[in-house]
């Protein structure tokens, strides 16, 4: 038939590139589009059997459902940009300096081992043991906080990983 032009009206919020993918994976006709600064409530649709499809590319857009991350590169760079969020919600040490964090890993881990007593005898086993827990719990939120690092950073360099 030969490549055509058509313009639609177009619903409130449309995302534009994903409107023409649905318009092809739907009707089966390659086409293009073309927005206008002027009038962004209209789409020039274009290519081969467009007058013919009119109705058809008509009902596309009107259940187009806008989604920001409809295109893959879309929800990669998505999770890329959650993954700063995340890891400044990591509580405390995710912005400390080296300093910051040695000293954290001295008072709370290395400071209590070096103090723990050499023997253990049934005077101190109490206190042992209880300095054994804190020990451990300081060790359970260091490694919330390392898979917490651990899953960001993977989300910003291979943003296409998460739920693959």
């Amino acid at each position: 038939m030969g490549t055509t032009e058509t313009i639609f009206t177009l619903p409130g919020a449309v995302y534009g590139d994903q409107l023409v993918h649905e318009v092809e994976v739907s009707t089966g006709i390659n086409v293009e589009g073309r927005y206008g600064i002027l009038q962004p409530d209209r789409v020039a649709i274009f290519g081969d059997d467009v007058a013919v499809s009119q109705a058809a590319i008509q009902i596309v857009i009107d259940v187009h459902v806008p989604n920001p991350l409809y295109f893959p590169e879309d929800r990669e760079r998505a999770r890329a940009e959650a993954a700063e969020t995340t890891v400044a919600s990591i509580p405390g040490w995710a912005t400390w300096t080296l300093a910051e964090v040695q000293d954290w890993y001295d008072t709370n881990i290395g400071t209590p081992i070096d103090n723990a007593p050499a023997t253990v005898t049934s005077q101190n086993a109490v206190a042992v043991l209880q300095g054994v827990v804190n020990i451990l719990k300081q060790f359970n939120t260091l490694e919330g906080a390392e898979i917490m690092m651990l899953i960001a950073a993977r989300n910003k360099l291979w943003p296409n990983l998460e739920g693959s």
